[in-house]
């Protein structure tokens, strides 16, 4: 890409790819899963949604400017893509960071039909910026023996006390582990965490495609405009999606499909009690 683009034909090209990027139909497939990250991408701050399909195919379905913690930018993104024909009644799973600016914008826009998990690399990163280097190496065991256990019960017990014991070691990172625990914790809740763990515990599949973004133009050192920025981002997303590997353990995804239509099932019924 870089050689290229430095053509006019690529940059009419990409004005054209960006046009049908922003205007393709989401209708011709039923998603699943969602992945939704922030990263720093070509000198801006850049938002990017990826689906995942039934048959566990990953897709750009959305990319804009702002940062996670602006709910208002999201949400335009979100709504574009219900606007586009993204269908969500039998519920979507959403794996995403910590940022609260993006958990408020995904359960502004889907309601009741956003089942989120918490992305638990990120919870890892939390935890430990509040601990001292000679504690650090300890709970880290610590959590990842806590995601990997298997049943909602059993990992909800010892995450209760881990926290009482992390509270003697620094309250700020109790305190970080305690928030937003029942949603690092939903693929256990949903029964679903030994068969598609992998695919959807942390947004490691978002960020390995960002990572292609950054890597194709990192030898880019000026950009006139913001449009710009977004419309070479879209290009590089479509020329990579047909390289884009399936989900791992995709032949599991009914199962997420069934676990989902029945999470939502169980907050229609008790939302009209």
């Amino acid at each position: 890409l870089s050689k290229s683009t430095l053509s006019k034909e690529f940059i009419e090209a990409s004005a054209e790819i960006y046009q049908h990027y922003q205007e393709r139909r989401l209708d011709d497939d039923t998603y699943v899963a969602i992945y939704i990250d922030g990263k720093a991408l070509m000198g801006q701050q850049m938002i990017h949604a990826v689906g995942v399909t039934a048959q566990g195919y990953r897709r750009s379905l959305g990319l804009t400017e702002g940062n996670t913690e602006n709910s208002r930018v999201i949400s335009v993104m979100l709504r574009d893509m219900i606007k586009r024909g993204l269908a969500f009644e039998d519920g979507i799973l959403f794996c995403l960071d910590g940022g609260t600016g993006l958990h408020k914008a995904v359960e502004d826009v889907f309601g009741i039909y956003a089942v989120i998990q918490r992305c638990e690399f990120h919870k890892h990163q939390n935890v430990e910026s509040h601990l001292n280097e000679e504690h650090k190496l300890r709970w880290r065991a610590n959590l990842s023996q806590l995601f990997d256990i298997e049943n909602h019960t059993e990992a909800e017990a010892r995450a209760n006390e881990l926290i009482a014991e992390l509270t003697q070691v620094s309250q700020p990172a109790a305190r970080s582990l305690r928030e937003g625990l029942d949603e690092i914790l939903t693929l256990q809740r949903l029964g679903i965490k030994h068969q598609l763990g992998r695919a959807f515990s942390t947004t490691n599949a978002i960020e390995s495609i960002n990572s292609v973004i950054a890597r194709e133009t990192r030898k880019i050192t000026r950009w006139t405009t913001n449009d710009q920025r977004l419309r070479w981002a879209a290009t590089i997303l479509v020329q990579h999606e047909q390289k884009m590997y399936r989900v791992p353990n995709y032949r599991k995804l009914s199962m997420l499909q069934l676990a989902l239509k029945n999470e939502i099932q169980q907050r229609e019924f008790n939302l009209h009690q």
